[in-house]
């Protein structure tokens, strides 16, 4: 997927979404949030997926390597990708670690599944 720009379409209603990206920033010192948020402009509007740090250390735990910025990108529009097409709310766009990991997995071409963070963390 080039996540630099981007078109989806809504299931529901047809909606044609242009999608471009903007930035990605840790938003620690931004809103003091523990994640790395994605913008893009959607249909001109500024939309910022939040990916949580825990993900991406969980992600190089498991993988063995680091998800890099580009992989990121993508996973955050994949994401949104998905929230357009289903007609998601894309005014909160925080992403539960699980779905990264889920989308990471796609994206890097990482073999197997990466179990639930959530299994992980009750074991």
């Amino acid at each position: 997927m080039n996540y630099h720009h981007f078109e989806c379409r809504s299931r529901g209603d047809g909606t044609v979404f242009q999608c471009h990206f903007v930035f990605l920033q840790n938003a620690i010192s931004l809103r003091h949030s523990d994640t790395i948020d994605v913008r893009f402009l959607v249909n001109g509007k500024r939309i910022t997926v939040a990916l949580p740090h825990v993900a991406f250390g969980e992600y190089a735990r498991r993988a063995g390597a680091v998800l890099t910025d580009d992989q990121a990108a993508a996973v955050a529009a994949l994401y949104l990708t998905e929230s357009l097409e289903n007609g998601g709310d894309v005014e909160n766009m925080a992403v539960s670690p699980d779905r990264v990991l889920d989308l990471a997995a796609g994206v890097t071409g990482t073999p197997g599944s990466l179990a639930p963070l959530s299994e992980r963390l009750t074991e």
